[in-house]
């Protein structure tokens, strides 16, 4: 046996600790994602960090025309040789590529689908709140959005668009700052943060209808900076609460809200801020009409603004096929992993909203 062949024991290493997961709450919280976890993707985190480009979506790129190498040299192999060695021999090999991949996503972000909610670990009580709570709720940030963009009238484009005063890196370094001190006051979010990554084909993350990806084979954050800028903020949070080893996508939102709120940056702020009142004004616009038009007429000329501007940048690549793909895609991945919603767990994060709501106003 050729020493790469040892590779394919990764196969069940990987599968041993996914099983012990998927079985048991209390070993995937607190056997793996508070001790196996951060032990595992730290330096993997640093190293990446090293690195000002994202190091995931070069290894994206590189993997194709690796593949079709890898499948033109099998092919040549299995002319030149016998048929059914070097069917074999490619097989294994493949095994085990496969296995590191494999053993790569479970520890890197796998496992942690399965750990406790983080709501439980916090302490809230989280259930279905009423339309008047919800409404009080959206108020309560449309007051803070609209102070917020009242702070940032100078970080206007020529249209009265929020734009971003600093570069798409500047503002990676502070939300990886937020994260950080947010993590030094909350145990659970307690570790080494790696600034989150500019895409570069943002683009293309446009036409996806994705605002970012958390890369768990090199441990990066990867951001769409093509987005509207008042939203990227919330988005480097949200995938460094990944970074973090919370998985679900309700929780990730939630603590990118938390996360920018206490950062004392008011451009971080207010992104968290819109985040949560467009999850919010949307459920209250689905669940009494008549209350979201009354949030709606809250809103400050600059919030206003801001909404309509970002709406207008995704309404062009709507209905469009690589739109529908994006959807369909992220849809089927959240639901192979533990979230039954699929996309529409994004929008769970209002259940975590209320109740923090409920308990500040005890």
């Amino acid at each position: 046996m050729k020493k790469r062949h040892l590779l394919l024991i990764l196969w069940p290493a990987a599968g041993l600790i996914l099983l012990l997961c998927r079985s048991s709450e209390q070993f995937a919280e607190h056997v793996f994602a508070r001790g196996i976890y951060p032990v595992y993707r730290t330096p993997i985190s640093f190293v990446a960090g090293l690195i000002p480009c994202s190091l995931g979506e070069l290894i994206l790129y590189a993997a194709v025309p690796a593949a079709l190498i890898g499948l033109i040299v099998w092919i040549i192999r299995m002319v030149r040789g016998k048929a059914g060695r070097g069917f074999l021999r490619g097989a294994v090999n493949l095994l085990c590529i496969l296995g590191v991949v494999f053993f790569m996503f479970v520890f890197g972000c796998g496992a942690n689908y399965y750990r406790s909610t983080y709501a439980k670990s916090a302490g809230l009580d989280v259930r279905p709140g009423t339309n008047e709570e919800l409404y009080e709720l959206c108020l309560s940030l449309t007051d803070r959005a609209n102070a917020l963009r009242g702070q940032l009238n100078d970080c206007e484009d020529a249209g009265g668009v929020f734009a971003l005063p600093c570069s798409k890196r500047a503002l990676a370094l502070r939300a990886k700052d937020a994260m950080t001190h947010f993590g030094q006051e909350n145990p659970l979010l307690h570790g080494f943060y790696a600034p989150p990554k500019p895409v570069l084909w943002s683009d293309g993350m446009s036409r996806l209808e994705i605002t970012g990806v958390y890369f768990p084979f090199t441990a990066e954050a990867n951001v769409n900076i093509r987005a509207s800028d008042f939203t990227i903020g919330a988005a480097m949070c949200h995938e460094l609460s990944h970074m973090a080893g919370f998985m679900r996508e309700d929780e990730a939102n939630y603590i990118a809200y938390l996360a920018c709120r206490d950062s004392g940056d008011p451009v971080l702020d207010y992104s968290g801020t819109m985040l949560a009142l467009v999850y919010c004004a949307r459920a209250l616009n689905e669940s009494d009409p008549g209350l979201y038009d009354r949030v709606r007429e809250a809103y400050s000329d600059g919030v206003r603004r801001d909404f309509a501007a970002d709406a207008a940048w995704w309404k062009q690549y709507d209905d469009q096929p690589a739109s529908e793909f994006g959807e369909k895609m992220n849809d089927t991945y959240l639901k192979a992993n533990a979230q039954s919603e699929g996309t529409k767990s994004y929008g769970a994060m209002v259940d975590l909203l209320l109740a923090e709501f409920r308990q500040a106003a005890r």
